[in-house]
């Protein structure tokens, strides 16, 4: 199983049960040293902003969120559903837990 720390839409029940065919059970964390913001997505024609997340240079700046534990064929569903603005990382929450988190390109 691989861990996955999610703070925007993969979140939501319903877009887990549509994606990966199930809803996830997952327990909430954080993630310190990053901060949340919005971006657009180019290949996403209605305009719509998305969360995302950035490296902070204050150390005390959280994300909350939600970590979940997908197999890897979740995990491969998810990069695609995340597309090409995001780079999947493994990072450190504050559980001690290191999973893997979607963070903006840009």
């Amino acid at each position: 199983m691989e861990h996955l720390f999610v703070y925007g839409t993969l979140q939501d029940k319903r877009i887990q049960q549509k994606l990966f065919g199930r809803s996830v059970d997952g327990k909430d964390d954080l993630l310190s040293g990053y901060e949340k913001y919005r971006i657009r997505i180019p290949d996403n024609p209605s305009g719509i902003f998305y969360p995302a997340i950035k490296s902070s240079a204050d150390q005390k700046n959280i994300v909350q969120g939600t970590l979940l534990q997908l197999d890897r064929e979740e995990l491969i569903k998810a990069d695609r559903y995340e597309g090409n603005s995001y780079l999947r990382k493994k990072l450190n929450l504050e559980s001690g837990i290191t999973a893997w988190v979607y963070v903006a390109k840009s």
